[in-house]
């Protein structure tokens, strides 16, 4: 009879984890598929209209407008020195970095314009 209650207990004592570690691991499923994954070099403009240029200076022919949130992706180049704009009336020190569209075109955007898109 006591080897009846042992064994009884102990199936009662693995069931009881077995469900609770079953519950645990559906909520844990659940929360990771309401994160949202960025590609890590992407980044959004912050500012309404981001413009695109052939070199990273203000007298550099524009090669795209980008709109606020639209996606971009940042390449590895990032120049040496910083300028300093008045964006949406915060005045920002920062370099420019070189980025790709949407639409496949190459060219630089003052990084203090842009963030990364969970920001």
């Amino acid at each position: 009879m006591k080897t009846f209650i042992s064994t009884f207990l102990v199936s009662c004592l693995i069931f009881f984890f077995a469900c609770n570690s079953n519950e645990a691991n559906q909520s844990d499923s659940q929360e990771i598929e309401n994160i949202t994954s960025y590609p890590e070099n992407m980044v959004v403009p912050w500012v309404d209209i981001l413009e695109v240029r052939a070199k990273p200076i203000m007298k550099s022919s524009v090669l795209a407008a980008i709109k606020k949130n639209e996606p971009l992706m940042l390449t590895e180049e990032v120049t040496g020195f910083r300028d300093t704009f008045t964006l949406e009336g915060k005045t920002i020190i920062d370099s420019w970095v070189k980025v790709k569209t949407k639409k496949g075109r190459i060219g630089w955007v003052f990084r203090g314009a842009v963030k990364r898109p969970e920001e």
